[in-house]
C-alpha cells in the first residue's frame, strides 16, 4: 500500500487506509512532515509528542485514538525510503500561504525541545527547497518560531 493512502480524506469520523478518494488531508501530511522532522535527530522527546497529538487533534475532527494515528504514522515512517510523493502532493495542492504555515510548524517542532538539532535544521532546510520556498522566506520563519527572538 502506498504511504499516500493513508493521507486520502474520509468522510468518516475516523481515518480509514481503504478511502478512494483522490484528495488527500492537507493537515495529515502536515503531521507526517512534523513527525518526519521531530524523529530527525534520533527520537521524539515530550514537548515534539505533545505539540504533534495536537496537530493530530487538529487533523482529524473527532478523533478518538490519537496514538492509534501516531502509531500508524511512525509504521509509514519507518518502511518508507523517500518523501518524493508527500513532497509533489503538497507542491500540487498547498498554496504559498499553506506552505509557509507547512513550514512555521516544523520549525516550531524542532524548537520544541532544548534548541534546534543540526539534523532537523537540515531537514527542514531540504523540505523548504523541495517546497520551493525562498531562502529569505524559510529564514524569515525560522526566526519567527525561534523562542530566543520573543
Amino acid at each position: 500500500m502506498k504511504i499516500l493512502n493513508f493521507f486520502k480524506k474520509s468522510n468518516s469520523d475516523k481515518v480509514s487506509l481503504e478511502v478512494d478518494e483522490k484528495a488527500y488531508d492537507n493537515n495529515l501530511l502536515a503531521v507526517y512532515l512534523a513527525y518526519e522532522v521531530a524523529k530527525a535527530d534520533g527520537e521524539i522527546d515530550e514537548d515534539e509528542l505533545k505539540i504533534l497529538k495536537q496537530s493530530i487533534e487538529v487533523a482529524v475532527e473527532g478523533i478518538n485514538n490519537i496514538d492509534q494515528i501516531l502509531d500508524q504514522i511512525d509504521s509509514y515512517s519507518k518502511n518508507s525510503v523517500s518523501l518524493y510523493d508527500l513532497i509533489t502532493e503538497i507542491n500540487n495542492s498547498f498554496e504559498k500561504n499553506d506552505k509557509h504555515v507547512l513550514i512555521k510548524s516544523l520549525w516550531d517542532i524542532a524548537y520544541a525541545t532544548n534548541g534546534l538539532d543540526k539534523y532537523e535544521d537540515a531537514l527542514i532546510r531540504k523540505i523548504t527547497d523541495l517546497l520551493n520556498i525562498k531562502n529569505i522566506d524559510m529564514l524569515r520563519l525560522k526566526d519567527e518560531a525561534n523562542p530566543n527572538n520573543l
